[in-house]
């Protein structure tokens, strides 16, 4: 006996003790027998009703997947710009390395002969320094 079935029997049942209660014997026969000659419309109604109820959970389901189909792509998307960032971050680190050291070795070979003059270019040179840096940042210039 399916679901259906026994809901089926379980209404004749009560129904049936509720007309006797009621003393309406007679009328339990004719109940019984309604329900029997009517018993495939209310399976087909039964059945509409699950089919319904299958199709909202279908849909639901379906919503979850796309929900965690565009999670794992923001994390994924995240993971990638993260390793973008640190690539990024070793270009800066080492474009700065490269700065300092060029200006180190300036500092050594021309800072106490040319005076002036070289100050200005090592002003310059930091500041070229620093624009790259802020680029390669992706920082706005101030």
């Amino acid at each position: 006996m399916d679901k259906f079935e026994e809901a089926l029997q379980h209404h004749k049942d009560s129904l049936a003790k509720e007309l006797i209660k009621l003393g309406k014997n007679r009328q339990v026969d004719l109940a019984e027998w309604d329900i029997e000659q009517n018993q495939a419309d209310y399976e087909y109604y039964f059945e509409a009703g699950r089919q319904s109820q299958q199709a909202k959970v279908e849909e639901l389901q379906q919503d979850l997947e796309a929900q965690r189909e565009e999670t794992i792509k923001g994390y994924t998307k995240i993971s990638d710009l993260r390793l973008e960032r640190d690539e990024l971050q070793k270009r800066v680190d080492s474009l700065e390395a490269a700065s300092l050291k060029a200006l180190a070795w300036f500092d050594q070979k021309y800072m106490g002969e040319t005076g002036l003059e070289s100050m200005l270019w090592v002003g310059k040179a930091k500041e070229a320094r620093d624009e790259l840096e802020q680029a390669l940042k992706g920082e706005e210039n101030a």
